[in-house]
Order: C-alpha cells, then sequence, then structure tokens
C-alpha cells in the first residue's frame, strides 16, 4: 500500500505497474531513493515508512527476510501480468489509440462479448483480466448518478465457476446484487455446476438472489444442492437430473413472493 501511494504521488500521471514493479525489485535501492526524493508531504507518513523501516531491511545483508519474501511474492505477482506482452501494453503504458468506455456502452442498443479463453489468454491471466474488466463494470454502473440516465443493462456472467476462487468474487456478486440494480443494472450466473463455486459465493448467489433456473443437472452433489435452491417439496433429485428435453425449473418472485 505504501509503496503504492509513494509511487503515485512522485510520479503523477506516469505512474504505472512497470514503475511499481521496479520500486519493489530489491537491487533497485538508487531508483527508490530517486522515487522517494520527489515524494510530496501529503505522503510524508509513507515516504518516511519507506525510509526507516522498508529500505533497511531491503538492503540489509542480514536480517529482515520475512520482509523480503513479502516484497518479492509482490513482485511475482505484477510480473505476472507484465511478462504477457497484451497485459503490459493494456496495463503499464499510456493509452494510445480507442479506448473502451464501459459506461458508454451500459447506455443501451449494443451486445458485447468479453471471451476469457483459458488456452489463448493462459492462467491466472484469464482470471485476472476477468476481475478487471467485472470491476470495470461496477464502476460504470456506480458512475450513474443522474437517477434520470439510467437504463437497464443485462449482463450476464458464463462459466461462473471459472471465476469463483478469484479474489474478491463474492464481494462483486454482493455488491451486484445488492447495490447495483438500483443503478439499472441486471445480471445471469450461470455455473454447469453448484459444487465448483466456492462456498462464499454459492452462498450470495443463493441468498441474493431473486430468480433461480435449474436446467439438466448432473451428480448426486449438484442434483441435491438444485433441489435445496428450488425449495419445493414436489421436486425431487431425480426430477433434476433426468427433465423432458428442452425442460427445466424456474423459481421465480412474483408479487414479493416465491
Amino acid at each position: 500500500g505504501n509503496a503504492i501511494k509513494v509511487g503515485l504521488d512522485a510520479e503523477r500521471g506516469g505512474a504505472n505497474l512497470v514503475s511499481l514493479q521496479r520500486f519493489l525489485t530489491i537491487h533497485e535501492a538508487e531508483y527508490r531513493r530517486a522515487i522517494l526524493a520527489r515524494v510530496s508531504e501529503k505522503r510524508l507518513e509513507a515516504k518516511q515508512w519507506w525510509e526507516k523501516e522498508a529500505m533497511p531491511m531491503m538492503e540489509a545483508e542480514k536480517g529482515g527476510g520475512d520482509f523480503r519474501k513479502s516484497v518479492s511474492a509482490a513482485h511475482k505477482r505484477i510480473a505476472a501480468l507484465l511478462d504477457d506482452a497484451r497485459f503490459r501494453r493494456v496495463l503499464a503504458l499510456p493509452p494510445l489509440g480507442p479506448q473502451i468506455n464501459i459506461k458508454e456502452m451500459l447506455g443501451g442498443g449494443r451486445i458485447v462479448l468479453i471471451p476469457l479463453n483459458a488456452a489463448e489468454i493462459g492462467k491466472p491471466l484469464d482470471k485476472m483480466f476477468g476481475m478487471v474488466m467485472m470491476d470495470m463494470v461496477r464502476t460504470a454502473f456506480l458512475s450513474r448518478a443522474d437517477r434520470e440516465a439510467r437504463p437497464q443493462a443485462f449482463v450476464i456472467f458464463d462459466e461462473t465457476a471459472a471465476m469463483a476462487d478469484s479474489s474478491g468474487m463474492a464481494e462483486f456478486i454482493s455488491d451486484f446484487v445488492a447495490q447495483l440494480r438500483k443503478f439499472g443494472a441486471s445480471g445471469v450466473f450461470a455455473t454447469q455446476s453448484l459444487e465448483q463455486l466456492t462456498p462464499d459465493v454459492r452462498k450470495e448467489l443463493e441468498g441474493n438472489t431473486n430468480n433461480k433456473v435449474v436446467l439438466l443437472v448432473q451428480g448426486k452433489g449438484d442434483s441435491r444442492m438444485a433441489v435445496d435452491i428450488l425449495s419445493s417439496d414436489r421436486i425431487k433429485e431425480t426430477d433434476v437430473t433426468r427433465p423432458p428435453k428442452w425442460h427445466g425449473f424456474v423459481k421465480a418472485i412474483a408479487d414479493d413472493a416465491p
């Protein structure tokens, strides 16, 4: 946190992930000192923390092992993004050419597809990119300050289980279903298997979504969860595992009641 604070303050508009990665590189002591020398009084506390505590531990020949390990771990996480030329261009360098305006796209009349093919993008970059895009969508909805300018926008999250173990996914779902609806957001979270969802994500989806749709279900665990979600004594596990062709089950809210 303090590294980001001093970097943003010293670099102003030029701060990016490349400069942050260099700042956290163990042998870049002179670069760190040059950055800290340009930090303003507004970030004096963060600057002093780096000068008096962090830098001595990073540059000491002995001691500071745990701190150096934590810095190295952060450095590796940044490197995972910057080692890919596409992500480095998007996340680390100044904007060039046309830019994506998510808020404008949510205004209606457009269909936007964002494929996250792990085979093409690579792991774990697919999840990182997915969370970046989801956060951009959340920010775009929350920026709709004018109540009269909130046209309904429909967002479909396919293969939710693929993102379920990403940091912040449960929080995003909670925000989306609890807050973003009043900003004109409607959403579908689709998954082939409930068992593949992490417990916290499954809890958010079950507790905060009004309508549930269950199609063909495979596996005892998934069929049991599906019956629990539908919460009807007329539906059994064998029903959701062998529904008639082109049929499924829906639990919907009508007149404030299921």
